[in-house]
């Protein structure tokens, strides 16, 4: 994913064809910070955090430079650095839809049977 300047989450070019050279932009590098008993809160390396306003709808998945608005999710660790994190306040996934080209959203209730439905989530050193 990446941070866009105005707050929003969107996709990264996965097929860019200097896919190494983005990978150096800070807007695309997240840190994940280990709160204990597995929560966790995401934080973007330009030192924004990952929050959710409103319903979590598409959108509404923000960044802020406010630690204490920064979402609080428990992360559900799959095999071959696959990953869910689920909210501690909604109780609902993040995610992105795979069809839709919307941002980022929180409206997720879960993995659909092949993981496909954009709620499980890929990590990369």
């Amino acid at each position: 994913m990446k941070a866009l300047d105005h707050g929003l989450l969107y996709d990264t070019d996965e097929y860019a064809a200097d896919f190494l050279h983005d990978a150096d932009d800070p807007q695309i590098r997240f840190r994940i910070i280990d709160r204990g008993q597995g929560k966790v809160i995401l934080q973007c390396a330009d030192g924004r955090y990952v929050f959710v306003v409103g319903e979590g709808l598409p959108g509404d998945v923000r960044l802020t430079t406010d630690e204490t608005k920064a979402e609080e999710f428990l992360w559900q660790d799959y095999l071959h650095h696959d990953f869910m994190l689920l909210s501690t306040r909604t109780h609902l996934y993040i995610g992105k839809s795979p069809t839709t080209g919307s941002p980022y959203s929180m409206d997720f209730r879960g993995a659909d049977p092949a993981r496909k439905n954009g709620s499980v989530l890929h990590w990369e050193e």
